[in-house]
């Protein structure tokens, strides 16, 4: 029997996704971008089992609900691979972060988050901070270019001075376009685990 845990998962998740293939609209015109995924029943079972151990191994976790609401969101996108992305990103933080957390509503309707720690706070934290970190870094490769990455480390590397080097970095990222910054954002705001704690 197939032995089931996270780093199966995530990695069964990159071969899908090696997988996911750009459709031409081959002279049609359509307003949107069609994916197919190479080998659909292998996606549907990985998508199964995924579902049933975070039910099993987070019970209760807002991975629980998340997921399956990015899976849907990924076949009803045609596939697009920027979805996959945010399911690998849930696994990806079930295992840097192994907490339980739960969204409950109290007699007053807000929403209260319970945390079951499992680890200490140093560590948690420390893990939160690096997994914010990662996120960021992604966000930043995802819009721009190798040669634009190697322009701001540039800029570091001459200014070891974050506060003396903003300014340059504000400069150079507008010189690689007025879309950048929104887009490093909004890739930043819609990363799984910035958005579970978002909403």
């Amino acid at each position: 029997m197939e032995n089931i845990n996270l780093d199966s998962l995530i990695e069964k998740g990159h071969e899908i996704k090696s997988g996911i293939k750009y459709v031409p609209a081959n002279g049609y015109i359509r307003t949107f971008s069609e994916y197919k995924i190479t080998d659909f029943p292998v996606y549907t079972t990985w998508r199964s089992n995924t579902e049933r151990f975070l039910s099993i191994e987070f019970p209760g976790d807002i991975s629980n609900k998340k997921f399956p609401e990015i899976a849907d969101l990924f076949e009803s996108k045609h596939y697009s691979p920027q979805y996959f992305d945010r399911l690998l990103g849930i696994l990806k933080s079930c295992k840097n972060l192994p907490t339980i957390i739960t969204h409950n509503n109290n007699n007053d309707n807000t929403n209260t988050i319970n945390i079951n720690n499992t680890n200490s706070n140093n560590q948690e934290q420390n893990q939160q901070l690096i997994h914010s970190i990662d996120i960021f870094i992604e966000a930043i490769k995802d819009e721009i270019t190798g040669k634009q990455l190697k322009e701001l480390k540039e800029i570091i590397k001459e200014e070891p001075n974050p506060e003396k080097a903003k300014s340059k970095i504000i400069d150079k990222i507008k010189d690689f376009g007025e879309n950048v910054m929104a887009n490093i954002i909004t890739n930043v705001i819609t990363s799984p685990s910035i958005w579970t704690s978002l909403s």
